[in-house]
């Protein structure tokens, strides 16, 4: 227990001593890196989502990027930083390379640009026809969308223009 405590302390101590290292993750790695213990949890109560494997699928790919941001910092393998998190996380990233590659199989790229999480319609037929019906009814939606724009800007121009005209009127009284 103590052996585990004191290399703890010795991460968090050799880490707080590399100020650049520790911005760099912050700002390249570490802010999409999600709750991990909140998606292990919703895994566990078999409540996991789309958007949580997304973001796990993320974390992945983040990983990688701490990983040799950490190896780069602290090259002696003997470091406690290299032994406590460098070397388990490199064990464990080619584990997770099957994860990472279903993820890229299965997720809707197209949808994910547009926020939503979605199973990659190839992946189906029955998504093959969804997609094709969701497409359609997006494309009526902004067909109504634009002619309801085109008919309100012309009642506010005849609203516009009657205003004009009765404030002509009135100053030609």
């Amino acid at each position: 227990m103590f052996n585990f405590l004191r290399n703890r302390l010795n991460v968090v101590e050799a880490l707080r001593e590399e100020a650049g290292l520790k911005k760099n993750l912050h700002e390249r790695s570490l802010r999409r890196v999600p709750d991990l213990q909140k998606i292990y949890k919703r895994l566990q109560t078999k409540r996991l989502t789309l958007a949580d494997l997304y973001k796990a699928y993320c974390a992945v790919k983040a990983a990688a990027a701490i990983l040799s941001e950490l190896q780069r910092h602290f090259e002696d393998e003997r470091s406690a930083v290299a032994t406590e998190v460098a070397s388990p996380l490199a064990e464990c990233l080619p584990k997770l390379k099957k994860f990472e590659k279903l993820c890229e199989k299965t997720l809707d790229d197209e949808a994910l640009v547009e926020g939503e999480y979605r199973v990659r319609p190839s992946f189906d037929e029955t998504l093959t026809e969804l997609k094709g019906k969701i497409d359609a009814v997006k494309k009526s939606i902004n067909q109504v969308r634009l002619l309801f724009q085109k008919r309100l800007l012309i009642v506010f121009y005849s609203i516009r223009a009657l205003w004009l005209f009765r404030l002509e009127s009135s100053l030609d009284c």
